[in-house]
């Protein structure tokens, strides 16, 4: 006799099977109509699970076409997640399409993506670029709206559309999931709280398709990048900190590039780090954004 499966097991224990009052075949005619929906709802389960557990193997032949790629690339470069690739449209309708066709060979319907890796990988790229700019436009629009009547430098009007604004000085992000310090871009994509998908959200067949198990307490999904939303700009404070510090440089914060304040080699002295056994406390850009991030994210 073969084993009862647990959805056999399930529907046994249901506590409207077990009363008397349902006991007789009229009692169990009445139940016929409820009976077939507990069946459509775990027919549908089922056909949930063979279809997840069918991509999940097709997105393994992704990840594996991908490592082959990333290998051909300069040890250190930041790369995209599985999920990332995932999204385009194309790269997750040849997925789906091998999922449902049993005679499909995954290697060969998605050989294109290794044979048009950098132009997907691009494609990612610009995906999380988008989001970090909108980003950015939402804060600098907060910090205008809150310093309207303040006086300004009229050199800090006007964008600079030439500079990429990621590039800024100023143009760092903070993790709200990790106690990593600041981050910027490229580096920022490459950040693990942003690449992961919620653990445990069992509903999202997606999701579950995209997560490795190869231990039962090690069950990392791979979703779209930032999709918990774990990334955010400075807080208004912390920015309003480094504009004060290139405004003392007599530095323009909307054309002024990180590579530009590292090559100053500008410096400041911070009286809140100084101490009389060590001297005083001298710090550059980088250790700066450091410092602040400390006092104002960390520390409160």
């Amino acid at each position: 006799m073969k084993d009862i499966s647990p959805r056999g097991i399930y529907f046994c224990q249901l506590s409207i099977l077990s009363s008397s009052k349902y006991s007789s075949y009229l009692g169990f005619k009445a139940l016929e109509s409820e009976i077939d929906r507990v069946f459509s709802e775990l027919k549908s389960e089922r056909l949930l699970e063979e279809h997840t557990a069918k991509l999940k193997k097709t997105v393994d032949v992704l990840r594996e076409i991908l490592a082959r790629c990333i290998a051909k690339r300069p040890l250190g470069e930041v790369q995209p997640s599985v999920g990332d690739f995932f999204a385009i449209h194309r790269v997750r309708s040849a997925c789906i399409e091998c999922a449902q066709d049993p005679d499909s060979q995954a290697a060969t319907v998605l050989q294109f993506v290794e044979d048009e890796f950098m132009a997907l990988r691009g494609r990612c790229f610009e995906r999380c670029r988008n989001i970090l700019l909108e980003m950015l436009d939402k804060a600098e629009k907060e910090r205008k709206e809150k310093g309207k009547g303040k006086k300004k430098d009229k050199k800090t009007q006007e964008p600079h559309p030439q500079v990429d604004r990621l590039e800024l000085a100023t143009s760092y992000f903070e993790c709200t999931l990790c106690d990593v310090q600041t981050l910027r871009f490229p580096n920022i994509l490459a950040h693990n709280c942003a690449r992961r998908a919620d653990v445990g959200s069992g509903d999202d067949w997606v999701s579950d398709a995209l997560s490795t198990r190869d231990h039962p307490n090690d069950d990392i999904r791979e979703g779209l990048w930032n999709c918990r939303a774990a990334i955010c700009p400075l807080p208004k404070m912390h920015m309003s900190s480094l504009l004060a510090v290139l405004d003392l440089w007599e530095l323009d914060p909307q054309s002024t590039t990180f590579d530009e304040v590292e090559k100053l080699g500008g410096v400041v002295e911070c009286l809140t780090c100084n101490s009389f056994s060590k001297g005083r406390c001298l710090m550059d850009w980088t250790g700066i954004v450091s410092v602040l991030f400390l006092l104002f994210v960390k520390f409160g």
